[in-house]
């Protein structure tokens, strides 16, 4: 939905959040889940199976390029890095 112009003030508004738009993306990689080896599926999948199946990709990336990753399904535990 585009934002009503009101004037001078509300396209520098625009702006503004038209360029932390930017700033955020251009700092946001993508990777094809092809490209996750098998290696680290089968080991997400260890870790994730049992805790929340649907997160075993993000886990495999994670483990793919030595990341970080903060999770919070640790079942009434506080969450942790994985």
């Amino acid at each position: 939905m585009p934002i009503k112009s009101y004037g001078i003030h509300n396209l520098h508004f625009q702006y503004e959040v038209l360029e932390i738009l930017y700033q955020l993306i251009r700092h946001i990689d993508f990777y094809d889940e092809s490209s996750i080896s098998v290696n680290a599926l089968k080991n997400a999948w260890e870790l994730e199976k049992d805790v929340d199946p649907k997160d075993m990709l993000f886990v495999a990336l994670t483990l793919e390029l030595n990341g970080l990753l903060w999770s919070g399904d640790n079942k009434g535990v506080a969450p942790a890095w994985i």
